[in-house]
């Protein structure tokens, strides 16, 4: 028996589970697809974006938040 398999027999079924998880892990890292700029570059023209509407409403929300005065305790 390999120093592994018996640091794993001493192991309780949880910790052995998220072992066997972290095995899983590296193995899919393992099985990555190659990279594919076609669609990567289609992916990347989905994600929405923000109108000037939009941005304007969270420079306003953050003025109201730094307008706040904290309570002295």
């Amino acid at each position: 028996m390999t120093t592994l398999q018996l640091k794993y027999e001493k192991l309780d079924s949880s910790a052995r589970k998220e072992v066997e998880d972290f095995i899983d892990f590296l193995l899919t890292k393992k099985k990555k697809k190659p990279f594919n700029l076609a669609e990567y570059k289609k992916r990347i023209m989905d994600i929405p974006t923000w109108t000037d509407e939009d941005v304007e409403k969270f420079e306003e929300n953050t003025r109201h938040l730094k307008s706040w005065k904290i309570e002295e305790w």
